[in-house]
């Protein structure tokens, strides 16, 4: 494969301290074996901090999972389970911004 010619058909990242290919694939929604097949010439046993690897675009929409919620504990277990904040659960689901949870509240949250 002529490297020097090689285009990313997704978007550049840079390698981060404690960055593994498994931790970058699963942020970023797609297979280790994506991550490696768009990015042939790296050595992914000797990763470096600052080296730049191609993110490919993920064809798939994202999978939503809904959950019928009934009291502001479990609103936050659910948020404990999937590692998500506040802020990303109210943009998830902007009929939070009131604060006051309904009995039966239908929340969905975007698998990653």
């Amino acid at each position: 494969m002529d490297y020097a010619n090689y285009r990313c058909n997704g978007r550049i990242y840079v390698v981060k301290r404690g960055d593994s290919l498994y931790k970058i694939a699963k942020e970023n929604g797609i297979t280790v074996n994506e991550l490696m097949r768009a990015n042939p010439y790296v050595n992914v046993y000797n990763m470096q901090v600052g080296e730049e690897i191609c993110i490919p675009r993920n064809n798939q929409p994202p999978q939503t999972r809904c959950f019928r919620i009934n009291s502001m504990g479990e609103l936050m277990e659910l948020m404990m389970e999937y590692g998500m904040s506040w802020d990303e659960m109210v943009n998830s689901n902007p009929q939070l911004r009131n604060i006051m949870i309904p009995v039966d509240l239908v929340v969905c949250i975007q698998e990653r």
